[in-house]
This record gives C-alpha cells, sequence and structure tokens, in this order.
C-alpha cells in the first residue's frame, strides 16, 4: 500500500554530522510504494571507528533517532463534482476528470467515474453533496 515517506530533517542532519558517515534519501513528503528504493547510508571510508559505529547505531550516548518514517493512506473512494456554467454549458471540456483520477488511483484510492456537472447553482451543488454525504462518500469538488 503507497504512502508518504517523511524524513525528520533535524534527525537527519545529525546523523550527517556524525564523522565518517553518510545518509541520503528521497525528498521527504513524497509518495512511495512497496519496494521502492528510499535512501541510502554508507561509510565515509570503509573502515571506520568503533565510537562512530556507535553512534550510527544507537550505543553511544550521542545516539540519534531514526530520521525516516511512512504514513499509509487510507483508500478512499472519490466522487467528482465540476462547477461551472461554462462546463455545464458545453462552452469549455472538462479536463480535471482525468487528472484527479490519475492522482487517485497513485494512492490505492477509488475514482468512481459517475461525474456530476453542475452549473453555479447553489442548490443544486448542495443538495448533490447531502446525498454523497448520504452514502458515505467523499468529495471533491472543483
Amino acid at each position: 500500500m503507497p504512502g508518504l515517506f517523511r524524513v525528520n530533517v533535524d534527525a537527519l542532519t545529525r546523523f550527517n554530522m556524525i564523522q565518517d558517515v553518510m545518509c541520503a534519501s528521497i525528498h521527504t513528503n513524497t509518495v512511495v510504494r512497496k519496494g521502492q528504493g528510499l535512501g541510502s547510508h554508507w561509510a565515509i571510508p570503509l573502515v571506520i571507528d568503533r565510537c562512530s559505529l556507535d553512534n550510527v547505531f544507537g550505543a553511544g550516548k550521542r545516539s540519534i533517532s531514526n530520521p525516516f518514517g511512512r504514513c499509509l493512506f487510507n483508500p478512499m473512494k472519490i466522487r467528482l463534482i465540476i462547477i461551472g456554467n461554462e462546463v455545464y454549458n458545453g462552452l469549455i471540456q472538462d479536463r480535471f476528470q482525468k487528472i484527479i483520477a490519475q492522482k487517485t488511483h497513485s494512492t490505492s484510492g477509488e475514482f468512481v467515474r459517475n461525474l456530476h456537472i453542475l452549473p453555479d447553482d447553489r442548490e443544486r451543488i448542495t443538495r448533490q453533496i447531502e446525498i454523497f454525504l448520504e452514502k458515505r462518500l467523499r468529495s471533491l469538488i472543483i
């Protein structure tokens, strides 16, 4: 299941301040999937003293905390309401549905392809949202 990769930048900086070691990772708040490479660490040079090794693995008094974490996504069903007289009346073509569907898929959500295009009418918009809420579905309004 995909999630959001989190980096504690301060902890990673403290790690990289330890002599003879180095750690690099992908950026924080990046969507990640199972099996994806996230980062790497290594000794510089190939042999380091015991004190540096203890600091890296937490045995020393100056040990650092793990700078990496992950938040799993909570998969959702999403229905889309596109609002605007221009789209409703066919003056312009909707281009958001495809983008939203791709982003929803990337977080293991389900994009329900029951598209609702509504004019700028407060009552109709409110009623459609109420229908979604009755069905306990999350809505994205554009």
